[in-house]
């Protein structure tokens, strides 16, 4: 819950490309015609108080399988896209974040220091990523 979390709020890739193959009718006077790129914009997505109430606040419990399936629209969370055209690193990616995570987190405490950003200052390129500094140092676990 807190790897589908963190993803809703980073995306690894903040937005996607596709061109259309048929017509999307929007409305009765508007239609996006076939052969238009349009652009999916993941990120916006995981902060849009439209998908997901509270949006800027990290609440992992919204993944809980009772909550998740009884209000959520399935491509309302693609931090990998969706459909045939999404990742197929997607389940790799899943398991090497909760491996690394899992490691790092039974071995260190990561502690964030004072000069550190409160909040990242985002640069989404085609990788989102963070444009101001984030000092952080691991914290040797003393069992």
């Amino acid at each position: 819950m807190t790897v589908k979390e963190t993803l809703r709020l980073f995306p690894s890739v903040p937005f996607i490309g596709r061109k259309l193959l048929d017509d999307i009718e929007l409305t009765e006077n508007r239609v996006i015609p076939a052969g238009s790129n349009i652009i999916v914009p993941i990120y916006s997505m995981g902060h849009n108080e439209k998908y997901f109430e509270d949006p800027e606040t990290f609440r992992p419990e919204r993944f809980l399988v009772e909550r998740s399936m009884e209000k959520q629209n399935a491509f309302t969370y693609i931090p990998f896209s969706a459909g045939p055209r999404n990742c197929i690193g997607q389940k790799f990616a899943m398991y090497e974040i909760k491996s690394i995570v899992s490691k790092i987190l039974r071995n260190f405490e990561i502690v964030l220091t004072n000069e550190s950003e409160t909040y990242p200052v985002l640069c989404s390129e085609l990788v989102l990523r963070s444009d101001s500094r984030i000092s952080f140092y691991f914290k040797p676990r003393v069992y």
